[in-house]
């Protein structure tokens, strides 16, 4: 097992907790080994609280790839989300960088039942994304699917490995080092 030295948090204020006296946690944290940290752009962030809807949009560049991060609170509009999504994929084909890979909680169960899923399917397609992680895990201990990986890049690997500190499973992908 690689020493946990060498991964630091990127962002220290990316997550944002709830106003009210009953404190719910949600938000995005990202870690990124300290040797990649010199090669790591910030290409595009959107958040938006407007009462119950909330949603975080990071994307970063690293070796000439696109990855971003995606949180969607249960009553946030999936409509809203994919116009800034949208943005955040243009901002990344107008820099020439057209292997994006797009993870996250987006709060919309994976079923080809669930008229959002399809939505977010179709979306994702249209802009040749193509979910890489295992349909056949779950990502929540409530035995879910809603923290989903899509990419660009077919061949890339997803992740979901446990966690101690939340009912949502982490989600990591493997990048190449490619300049």
């Amino acid at each position: 097992m690689e020493n946990q030295d060498n991964i630091i948090v990127l962002f220290h204020n990316v997550r944002t907790d709830c106003r009210s006296t009953k404190r719910k946690a949600f938000g995005t944290v990202i870690y990124v080994k300290n040797y990649l940290l010199p090669h790591v752009k910030i290409l595009f962030q959107n958040e938006s609280i407007l009462g119950t809807n909330h949603f975080t949009i990071v994307a970063l560049t690293i070796f000439n790839q696109t990855v971003m991060m995606v949180y969607k609170s249960p009553k946030t509009a999936w409509n809203l989300v994919k116009q800034q999504l949208q943005q955040a994929i243009t901002v990344s084909l107008q820099n020439q960088i057209y292997d994006i890979s797009i993870m996250g909680d987006f709060n919309i169960k994976y079923q080809v039942t669930d008229p959002d899923f399809n939505s977010l399917k179709n979306f994702m397609e249209s802009n040749n994304c193509f979910m890489i992680v295992d349909s056949t895990k779950v990502s929540t201990d409530h035995n879910s699917l809603i923290d989903l990986c899509f990419s660009t890049n077919q061949l890339r690997n997803a992740h979901i490995f446990e966690s101690v500190t939340s009912d949502h499973k982490p989600i990591w992908i493997e990048l190449e080092q490619k300049e």
